[in-house]
């Protein structure tokens, strides 16, 4: 959000007039803004904070997903970590490998896995690199992110 704002405050000088050139009105300094040109600025201002934020958001996507086989995979590491901050290692992570390095993960509290990745070495040929998680424990996982994007522990596992 500060960024949304650092970019919307650089479009606007400190009077509050657009410092962009609406087709409407030329932008000559000192030039009085008709009605028109205002109500398009206002506009350009919040169409440039959904455009902004629809492609800074890192949302999950909602449906079905089905875990990745383990078949050609062998445990590489298990360890525990803390997934949700709150210095309890609550998240039990096991890594599997393949012979090209491929790897999959599962995540899980308990006896219960909510989330799994995977992530291919050659992805121009190969699935999608991503974490799949089960965001309300009922064994389905319901929830699709990017790799690099944030996920968390789902509050039914703490």
């Amino acid at each position: 959000m500060v960024q949304i704002t650092f970019i919307l405050q650089s479009l606007f000088n400190s009077s509050g007039s657009a410092r962009l050139c609406l087709p409407v009105h030329p932008c000559l300094p000192g030039a009085k803004r008709s009605k028109i040109t205002r109500i398009l600025t206002h506009a350009t201002m919040a169409l440039v904070t959904v455009i902004i934020f629809a492609a800074t958001c890192q949302c999950a996507i909602a449906g079905q997903f089905e875990p990745p086989g383990l078949q050609g995979y062998n445990l590489h590491t298990e360890r525990d970590a803390d997934g949700d901050g709150d210095g309890v290692n609550e998240t039990h992570i096991r890594q599997y490998l393949n012979t090209t390095g491929d790897s999959i993960v599962s995540m899980s509290s308990g006896e219960r896995v909510w989330a799994w990745s995977l992530d291919m070495r050659d992805s121009e040929t190969g699935e999608s690199n991503y974490v799949i998680r089960d965001s309300d424990c009922d064994g389905l996982f319901d929830e699709l992110y990017g790799l690099d994007e944030e996920f968390h522990v789902p509050a039914c596992v703490k």
